[in-house]
């Protein structure tokens, strides 16, 4: 059983319409509603002679016009369409089966959860024996809309269910690792061209033989280019390749304009970080010296890897690695087989793909489930008006540091945005703490991140660590690597205003933002900070200030942007404010600031000031360490692992580009 959702319509009208009518082909015969949201009164043009299509329109509708006519910007997208097909051949389903098979789908999807009495109005259609089509209007009894990311995977599970109770034929469960399948409209282009392969098929092909024969991202696009393949690809500001999208030549739209795919839309498998991860997990790990005489090619790296295949299937890591390799093998084979065997070969590839892009590693599943539960108990106490705990939202504990792994990982962009529309409302949405309106990111803990006697009313943190820069700087490095939600440009201006607001600009020209506040100081401004603190990562200057520069970058807030970075100048260049720190470390110490900087100083331009004094803070760090001991305890933000991190990845003359500092929300 199939269930397609559509893609968000805006005419119910003419949505009844095609499905009462005669169809394309006529092949449309006795339309009427099977299941409903509530079937007593349900004008039924099928059934009713009286009943109009516009009446039974305007009966699903009532909850979105009247959610127009009380809120500002109206509801367009509120139709949701799902047709749902058994398979050929499966045996009749009556009308009641029909119905109570529509009911779990809505159920599923969250249109109508079970014992919701508000939930959204739908109906359920059948004008032919093989299938229904569900149709809804997303707007619910209450004005909210329903929740439904992810509801196409949660429908299939619901479908799979359904065939093992009915009896039907059993598909297997969705992974979301599979291609897309073309569309009817590619389908009928490919054959008016006569391609043999719609677009998106005969660019998978051509990227999947690419991967074999290349070692790199840049390398990778450079193949694609020279083997014809139209390439768009998209860069951050530093010259970073964030993404991908591909076009087949000859493939053009009305204005004769390319038409591109991201990878990601072809083929989950196909997108840029999982590209990038599976090219990294292939580098073979010997001596130079061996790998003269041991070439690193796909086809030697998968006949490796084929010889010790039973020692290593025990660790999921090295499992993984190895259905990419005999991927690789079989993709090679194929390319290079005699004609005659080509074909079948092919296929086998094509076959054995699903294996590769299995997704072995469990902790995926797991992070998701986390995210999940964590965001469910975020809006469960926004619900309530109440401030949040500390690690409900903080980067070292909460949902700012799950969406930063998220963001870095690339495998639940869903997910991504659903932390990053929490924090949209996190930024802006106030609460009432003992009668002030403070922040929504005000949380109930004192700074150590519990409840305390001392600290009555909570606090507002603005660190990069605990408090709201962390949330800033992950909405705008979302928004820099392409993740964007309603709502994230409007809350990032807003944040900008609000450090502008509360810096305070010390006689010596440096710049100073409070480390926490009372009430009482986000009320009266006077006691804004007479000095700067010491300048850290987790609650200092250089996070925030980075934070903010980020922000501005991303709002285009040049003026903003110049605040913050002379924020950051001014404390690389204050022998006061260096001299309070005290030790090497990346929370409180000489590497949490140089990584500040560094990264800070790359989205300069080349002859700042900020890259000027860089050589001499990293001097500085390097002598510290070269004078201390290193911290007793194992750690990345206290410990030693952390300072020796730093130092490899700030070596001016061989850096490690690793990318672990991302969990820092640098860059």
């Amino acid at each position: 059983m199939i269930a397609a959702i559509k893609p968000a319509g805006t005419n119910t009208r003419g949505l009844l319409a095609y499905l009462y009518g005669r169809g394309t082909h006529d092949e449309h015969f006795d339309p009427h509603i099977v299941a409903g949201f509530a079937m007593l009164g349900m004008p039924d043009p099928g059934r009713d002679e009286n009943a109009t299509l516009t009446e039974l329109g305007r009966y699903l509708d009532e909850p979105v016009s009247l959610r127009n006519s009380e809120f500002g910007k109206p509801v367009t997208d509120h139709v949701w369409h799902c047709p749902v097909h058994a398979a050929p051949e499966d045996r009749y389903l009556s009308d009641a089966e029909w119905g109570e098979i529509a009911q779990r789908i809505v159920q599923a999807a969250g249109i109508a959860p079970p014992g919701d009495e508000l939930a959204c109005r739908w109906i359920a259609v059948r004008h032919a024996d093989d299938h229904i089509h569900i149709l809804a209007t997303t707007v619910r009894e209450d004005g909210r809309r329903p929740k439904l990311h992810d509801s196409g995977l949660r429908v299939g599970d619901a479908c799979r269910d359904i065939e093992k109770d009915y009896g039907l034929r059993r598909l297997k469960k969705a992974d979301r690792t599979g291609g897309r399948r073309p569309t009817q409209a590619e389908v009928h282009k490919a054959e008016r061209l006569g391609w043999e392969q719609p677009s998106p098929e005969w660019l998978q092909d051509r990227i999947r033989a690419a991967i074999p024969h290349v070692t790199g991202a840049e390398e990778f696009i450079a193949y694609l280019e020279a083997s014809g393949i139209e390439v768009q690809a998209r860069r951050g500001p530093p010259g970073d390749l964030l993404g991908y999208a591909v076009g087949r030549p000859g493939d053009v739209n009305e204005a004769g304009e390319q038409i591109y795919h991201p990878g990601s839309k072809i083929s989950p498998d196909l997108s840029l970080p999982k590209i990038k991860a599976r090219l990294e997990s292939s580098t073979p790990e010997e001596h130079p010296t061996a790998r003269r005489h041991h070439p690193s090619t796909p086809w030697h790296q998968a006949t490796d890897a084929l010889d010790t295949l039973h020692t290593d299937l025990a660790d999921d890591t090295h499992a993984q690695a190895h259905i990419t390799a005999l991927g690789e093998l079989l993709e090679a084979t194929a390319q290079k087989a005699p004609a005659h065997l080509r074909a079948e070969l092919q296929d086998a590839s094509k076959a054995f793909a699903r294996a590769q892009r299995s997704q072995i590693r469990a902790e995926d599943t797991v992070l998701a489930t986390l995210v999940r539960t964590r965001l469910a108990g975020a809006h469960r106490r926004m619900d309530t008006g109440r401030p949040p705990r500390m690690q409900e939202y903080d980067l070292i504990s909460g949902l700012t540091g799950l969406g930063a792994l998220l963001l870095h990982r690339g495998t639940h962009p869903g997910l991504l945005e659903d932390v990053l529309r929490y924090l949209v409302q996190l930024l802006q949405q106030p609460v009432i703490v003992h009668g002030e309106a403070v922040p929504g990111w005000w949380t109930s803990d004192s700074p150590s991140g519990r409840p305390d006697a001392a600290w009555p009313r909570g606090h507002g943190n603005f660190g990069m660590a605990h408090g709201v820069a962390g949330p800033i700087a992950l909405l705008a490095l979302s928004a820099r690597a392409g993740h964007s939600v309603a709502g994230q440009h409007q809350a990032l201006i807003h944040c900008c205003r609000l450090l502008e607001g509360r810096a305070s600009y010390l006689p010596n020209g440096a710049t100073a933002w409070p480390e926490t506040l009372t009430i009482d100081g986000w009320i009266d401004r006077s006691t804004m900070p007479r000095r700067p603190g010491r300048p850290s990562w987790c609650y200092g200057t250089p996070g925030i200030a980075r934070a903010l520069q980020l922000a501005a970058i991303a709002c285009s807030r040049a003026a903003t942007q110049r605040l913050a970075e002379d924020a950051l100048t001014a404390c690389a260049a204050d022998p006061e404010q260096l001299a309070r720190i005290d030790n090497a470390t990346v929370c409180h110490g000489w590497a949490g600031l140089c990584l500040v900087m560094d990264r800070a100083a790359a989205d300069t331009v080349p002859d700042s000031v900020l890259r000027r004094v860089l050589p001499r803070l990293r001097s500085r760090f390097a002598a510290h360490v070269a004078q201390h001991a290193l911290p007793g305890t194992a750690g990345l933000l206290t410990g030693g692992d952390g300072i020796l991190l730093a130092l490899h990845t700030l070596n001016p003359t061989h850096p490690v580009a690793t990318g672990w500092e991302n969990c820092l929300l640098l860059n």
